[in-house]
């Protein structure tokens, strides 16, 4: 078979995987769970490139085939799902389309840029990138989730998603430096902070029966919460 099937890529694969999943739950509307699959994008994509290097022997090929297959991936995870996904959360007027259709044009030109400049810094040098050129599409996995899930908080942020997605595009293509995490303990640490907050975002609703959101910490659930958080509280119920 044509390709590389390395242990280098198979987190590159295994974000592409996760996106299409998550475009499946947007369109049978699992928005919670579709979410989640971004997230996982993004956690994949974090550390594909510490797999990779990790392997010494890399062939030339192997390293240009990583670049590309990265690029491709990350169009699709990053790019080209955010958009479906915001589509299905109800953004669909001409407006908010053309927004999508300029965040995955920023996103494509910002992975082919990302793709020529990558190479011909690998061909100079072997040391890490200190920074970043504009704002790395994986961010979106962090950011956008976020705005899912104040939608449930505040009321009135139905377009908050669509908002954030068009200031994330136009920062994908804005020269500006992102300076990367000297240490990988410390990024490991800041991506699993992004991943739990959101994750409990998206999923602490409180529904009536009817199946309606209602609004948290009203009456009984606020003191409750206060109560299960203290210890004093704690020995109360007990009691």
């Amino acid at each position: 078979m044509i390709g590389f099937y390395s242990y280098t890529v198979i987190l590159t694969y295994l974000s592409l995987v996760f996106a299409l999943v998550g475009i499946h739950l947007s369109v049978i509307g699992v928005y919670q769970w579709s979410f989640i699959c971004l997230m996982m994008c993004g956690i994949c994509d974090t550390f594909d490139g510490m797999v990779a290097r990790s392997k010494k022997n890399r062939t030339e090929e192997e390293k240009k085939f990583g670049i590309q297959i990265d690029s491709l991936c990350d169009l699709i995870s990053f790019g080209v799902f955010p958009a479906i996904l915001g589509y299905n959360l109800g953004l669909s007027s001409v407006g908010w389309l053309a927004i999508e259709i300029l965040y995955v044009l920023a996103a494509v030109i910002r992975l082919a840029y990302f793709n020529v400049t990558e190479e011909t810094r690998q061909q100079q040098t072997t040391e890490k990138r200190k920074y970043y050129q504009g704002l790395p599409v994986t961010t979106s996995a962090f950011i956008l989730p976020f705005a899912f899930a104040l939608r449930y908080v505040i009321f009135g942020l139905d377009y908050l998603y669509g908002t954030l997605m068009l200031i994330t595009g136009i920062l994908f293509v804005v020269d500006f430096k992102v300076p990367k995490f000297k240490r990988e303990r410390t990024y490991c640490t800041w991506c699993s902070s992004c991943c739990r907050t959101c994750a409990n975002s998206l999923f602490f609703m409180i529904k009536d029966r009817q199946g309606h959101i209602v609004k948290e910490l009203e009456g009984q659930n606020k003191l409750l919460k206060k109560l299960y958080s203290t210890s004093a509280g704690r020995c109360a119920l007990k009691s």
